[in-house]
């Protein structure tokens, strides 16, 4: 499972060495689909402390997202913020630990990924 939760976290970069697979087929290559439920923000927390530059990519990922949904970035008050916005959601949670905003990312993107 580590190395499953190793390329979940790993997705920014192979999203970007592969633009002509979408984030959803990556995730079920994965294998994710199956698992979604095993895997909690706190494996994926987990695993960034042992890969802590990944989260520089889910940044910019988040960055370069052009459509409603989740989003991670660095808000003016100098905190990270984890927030939903569309039509039924509109959500932010400010977090102090970067690694822990980005595990909190990464589960609900993947998860609302999964649902499209």
């Amino acid at each position: 499972m580590i190395d499953t939760i190793f390329k979940l976290i790993s997705l920014p970069r192979a999203f970007s060495q592969r633009s002509t697979v979408s984030m959803y087929d990556l995730l079920h290559e994965i294998g994710y689909a199956n698992i979604a439920g095993q895997i909690s923000k706190q494996d994926l927390y987990q695993e960034l402390l042992v890969y802590p530059d990944l989260v520089d990519d889910w940044l910019e990922y988040s960055e370069n997202k052009r459509c409603a949904g989740w989003y991670f970035k660095l808000n003016d008050a100098n905190k990270y913020a984890v927030g939903c916005i569309d039509k039924n959601e509109n959500t932010e949670t400010e977090y102090d630990d970067k690694l822990k905003a980005c595990a909190a990312f990464v589960k609900q993107e993947l998860d609302q990924i999964l649902k499209k």
